[in-house]
């Protein structure tokens, strides 16, 4: 039944939030495939194709991702469901900064914001400040993008009551922007803070995409402070959760993966 779907979706959705991107993903197709099944219907419904477009951004497949939610912000439209289209953009902007296309991406983040501010409870796995901030790295803005993640966490502190799942987002992006602005010592605290709250929200460390980023990013972090026996052993770790979370294949993995080899 489609209640049945609505069940096992927000089993997936649980996954994401915990980084098993490859259990969620095999859940999504597999009620993709239901979907057709049961109703007859070759177009998913919006929140199916929502939560496969998030998946499909995690393994970097952008064409098909910024497909479906593209559909999916038109079908939300169209009932009038201004919020649920809101959510989908998001989504969407994130994709566009992946392929490249950052004007796009900056149009739809501001859109967003607008529409959902960045109040506890509406955004699940990261803020629009913490997307903001790679937009920021990708245009090659690194010290707008120190600024962006340092006022996220001012506003975090003084705002109670964020996601955890979000907050650890937020963290691990501000390991990558203190390592591209070559600051590896604000790099490693705030990696070695991502790693512990990524695993607090982790069901299993060793099976989590999230974790498995915190690692490498603090194995990056050591290694450009010179301890490559530390980072070479940290990042034997990382490539066993981000195995396990996205697959033997995906770039993260075998950055992991080659840093692990010293």
């Amino acid at each position: 039944t489609v209640d049945f779907l609505l069940g096992r979706r927000n089993d997936a959705v649980l996954l994401v939030a915990m980084g098993e991107y490859r259990s969620a993903r095999a859940i999504l197709e597999s009620l993709a495939s239901r979907w057709r099944a049961v109703t007859g219907d070759e177009a998913a419904p919006p929140w199916l194709g929502l939560s496969r477009g998030r998946v499909l951004l995690e393994f970097g497949e952008l064409d098909e991702a910024q497909s479906l939610l593209e559909q999916t912000v038109r079908r939300y439209r169209s009932q009038g469901n201004s919020d649920r289209a809101a959510i989908a953009e998001f989504a969407l902007a994130q994709v566009y900064m992946r392929q490249g296309q950052l004007s796009e991406a900056e149009q739809l983040l501001d859109s967003v914001e607008l529409a959902r501010p960045a109040t506890p409870g509406n955004y699940t796995l990261s803020t629009p400040a913490t997307v903001r901030a790679a937009l920021r790295l990708a245009q090659l803005r690194t010290p707008d993008a120190v600024q962006v993640i340092e006022e996220e966490f001012v506003r975090l502190r003084q705002t109670p009551g964020q996601n955890a799942v979000a907050v650890a987002a937020a963290l691990r992006m501000a390991a990558k922007v203190y390592l591209e602005a070559g600051d590896a010592q604000r790099a490693l605290v705030s990696a070695t803070d991502a790693l512990a709250s990524s695993e607090r929200t982790a069901r299993d460390p060793a099976s989590s995409a999230h974790v498995g980023e915190a690692l490498l990013l603090l194995a990056h972090s050591q290694r450009a402070l010179g301890k490559l026996g530390e980072a070479a052993q940290i990042a034997q770790r990382a490539t066993v959760s981000l195995t396990n979370g996205l697959g033997e294949e995906h770039d993260l993995t075998r950055t992991a993966r080659a840093l692990a080899k010293g």
